[in-house]
């Protein structure tokens, strides 16, 4: 019995150490992940216009699909006069698929708790590389597009 408690004990001293040694990393490592964090926030700040990124996980990803799905009905609106009417329709189709993406993200974190574990099984779900490859399909396939369009909306 003695023995077996003294093997557990190495055991999950070892582990222990071995999951610290990562955070005891020297602090240019530790000021590049921070700067790295800062820079990330900035961005979304840039994004979505606000004057601050909210520290909560499922407010953060909340104001994500926010804006996501703002920038997909001005690209589905700016297009209502577009002269194409093919382009015009794979882009609507395009706005409101991104649409209905970003409503399933409020539904999803609507019905759930607010922590970082289901926020974070609520943005792997979302298909994010489908839509950037759709949307660049689209930037490069309407050249019609003005620049104002293309800058306001998310392709």
């Amino acid at each position: 019995m003695i023995a077996g408690t003294f093997s557990l004990v190495t055991l999950v001293v070892s582990v222990n150490q071995f999951i610290l040694s990562q955070e005891f990393s020297p602090a240019g490592d530790f000021r590049d992940r921070l700067e790295g964090v800062l820079q990330f926030r900035k961005d979304i700040e840039d994004a979505t216009s606000v004057p601050a990124a909210p520290t909560a996980p499922s407010r953060l990803l909340t104001l994500l699909a926010t804006a996501i799905h703002h920038r997909a009905n001005t690209l589905a609106t700016a297009l209502d006069d577009h002269d194409d009417d093919g382009s015009q329709t794979r882009a609507v189709r395009f706005a409101n698929s991104v649409a209905d993406s970003t409503e399933q993200i409020h539904e999803s974190l609507d019905q759930t708790e607010e922590t970082a574990f289901y926020t974070l099984t609520t943005a792997i779900k979302y298909d994010d590389v489908w839509q950037l490859y759709a949307a660049k399909h689209l930037r490069n396939d309407v050249p019609s597009l003005s620049e104002e369009t293309i800058q306001n909306s998310m392709i």
